[in-house]
């Protein structure tokens, strides 16, 4: 079973890249570090309170002061998926997992407000793309059989070579999401890995 790896609802932490790579990570393709400025360097602001918590009442805001004790005084969530950044605590259960494909990107992360620099988060590249929907029961898109959701997609196991974690391969512009085996999801649950949300994809279908 495979689910798809993004962030969770109730984002709110303003992440800036102020110096990163021009090539894109999330095509598989591994940086070549001597042409890099490295270590890339991203801003982030983040707020000592969830701001809804100004407008939601009831059951709404005990859901959210949840959320607010689970991230705990640290509200600096562990994945950052458009950013491509995840803390090393995170790297780290990956690597335990048997996850072998991550090439890792030093990363000075630095709070907007503080000035303080955290280097306790790296810029991940997943290396290589998986061709792996199942195309004849995926959900596709009204634009043609070719084009095909990867929100929609259903996952072939037996076309990912058993990998862990992998990005799928990218449709006419259409693609590119995160995969990660039910090893990996529950390895991730169990150490608490903060901001992130796994949706099984045999349960993930677009709305007709």
């Amino acid at each position: 079973m495979y689910y798809h790896l993004c962030n969770s609802e109730g984002m709110t932490t303003y992440v800036e890249g102020v110096n990163q790579t021009h090539e894109s990570l999330i095509m598989g393709i591994k940086i070549d570090e001597e042409d890099e400025d490295l270590p890339y360097v991203f801003t982030y602001d983040e707020p000592d309170y969830h701001p809804l918590e100004d407008i939601l009442s009831g059951d709404n805001l005990e859901k959210m002061s949840g959320l607010l004790r689970e991230t705990g005084e640290d509200h600096l969530w562990d994945f950052f998926d458009t950013d491509d950044i995840m803390s090393k605590r995170m790297y780290t259960v990956l690597r335990e997992c048997g996850v072998d494909n991550i090439q890792v990107l030093p990363l000075q992360f630095i709070n907007k407000n503080t000035e303080e620099v955290r280097d306790d988060y790296i810029v991940f590249n997943i290396l290589d793309l998986v061709s792996c929907t199942s195309t004849k029961e995926s959900d596709t898109l009204p634009l043609g059989e070719d084009f095909y959701e990867f929100a929609g997609s259903l996952i072939d196991s037996q076309k990912t070579n058993g990998a862990l974690i992998f990005r799928k391969e990218i449709s006419r512009g259409v693609g590119g999401g995160i995969f990660i085996h039910e090893k990996v999801t529950n390895a991730l649950k169990e150490h608490n890995i903060k901001g992130i949300n796994v949706i099984p994809t045999r349960k993930w279908q677009r709305e007709p």
